[in-house]
């Protein structure tokens, strides 16, 4: 609530901000106001009048400052008290008293009033400016920490790869992925960043396995397969001990478990597995079809998707498949590439959440 105030002290003061034509709009007004004066012969309608002109005090003091303002107000001020004073001569020539009080002394008053409140506005005003400053700072460092956040994290990604080439840009593509689903799902543009940075380092537990489980080209040893398995619970633990990036922590977990409770590490099942894992699933196998491997060529994505239908209710969320095909339909089957994963990155660095 108080954020939405302070968006609007700002936007209020904006508008009130002076131009090259502010003070040409002052004098005009200034001068219409003593037209209408010396025009009526009503003590009533000169009093409303006197109150605009209070108004226009208070804009100028709250525009150009206590100083400049009170000069400029107290000269129109002069102006202005020409035909008050000489309608007050006319009405009251034997009451001096009523003439000092309603013509210098209520004037007076009424004019250091408005100049007060003028200057109150535009202390207001100032605090509204630094407001203003301090958002969009903190706006900047917020884009920087989360640039400094993405490459980070595309350099972990990168160096987890690196040591098999054929396996180099699959974090990239499956964060572009998930991305895809996502939005084909309307998740929020949180929920979709931090999918984002889940799926960049869905991999990042493999660190933990040994380079010859990693880069074997045939069928892996049952205790390599063991080895393999605990990718995603090393990946736990390490990112456990990384403060800020808690929400990455569950889909990179469970990212292997299938519906049926087949899966690995923790045999998890059907909604016990949380939606953003079951979409980096999907993205993580989606991809592996569709890319070059040393032990077999890599598939049409139809062809995968056929796959993945055929996993649907036992490894895959049906709904989530059905969703990511139409989301590929859309994009008339055409893989990820490095240019989808850099639109990602510039859609959830460049956006503030402020």
């Amino acid at each position: 609530m108080e954020a939405i105030q302070q968006m609007l002290t700002v936007t209020i003061f904006k508008l009130a901000k002076p131009c090259k034509w502010t003070p040409w709009i002052i004098g005009i007004y200034f001068l219409l106001l003593l037209a209408i004066a010396f025009t009526i012969h009503s003590m009533a309608l000169l009093e409303t009048l006197f109150v605009l002109y209070g108004m226009a005090v208070t804009y100028i003091v709250t525009v150009y400052g206590p100083k400049k303002g009170i000069w400029l107000a107290f000269v129109s001020y002069l102006l202005f008290q020409l035909p008050l004073f000489q309608h007050l001569m006319e009405q009251r020539r034997e009451d001096f008293t009523g003439i000092v009080m309603e013509g210098i002394l209520l004037p007076i008053f009424f004019l250091l009033w408005s100049a007060y409140i003028g200057k109150i506005l535009r202390n207001s005003w100032q605090a509204a400016e630094k407001t203003e400053k301090s958002l969009q700072h903190m706006a900047e460092k917020t884009r920087q920490s989360e640039r400094s956040l993405a490459g980070l994290m595309v350099a972990v990604s990168n160096a987890i790869e690196w040591k098999a080439p054929f396996k180099r840009g699959h974090s990239q593509r499956v964060a572009a992925y998930a991305v895809l689903l996502a939005k084909e799902i309307e998740l929020t543009w949180r929920e979709q960043k931090q999918l984002f940075y889940a799926a960049l380092l869905h991999d990042i537990g493999k660190i933990g396995v040994s380079d010859a489980v990693l880069l074997k080209k045939g069928q892996l040893a049952p205790d390599e397969w063991v080895q393999m398995q605990l990718h995603p619970s090393i990946g736990k633990m390490v990112l456990e001990a990384v403060p800020g990036l808690e929400y990455v922590i569950e889909p990179i977990a469970f990212h292997h478990e299938n519906l049926d409770g087949t899966g690995y590490p923790y045999g998890m099942r059907a909604k016990q597995i949380p939606i953003s894992a079951r979409i980096i699933a999907i993205a993580d196998a989606f991809d592996a079809m569709t890319s070059e491997r040393p032990y077999r060529a890599k598939m049409a994505a139809e062809q995968a998707i056929d796959r993945l239908y055929g996993s649907a209710d036992i490894r895959f969320d049906r709904k989530l498949v059905d969703r990511f095909v139409e989301a590929m339909r859309e994009r008339e089957y055409n893989l990820m590439t490095d240019e989808d994963f850099n639109r990602c990155v510039q859609e959830f660095v460049s956006e503030s959440e402020f």
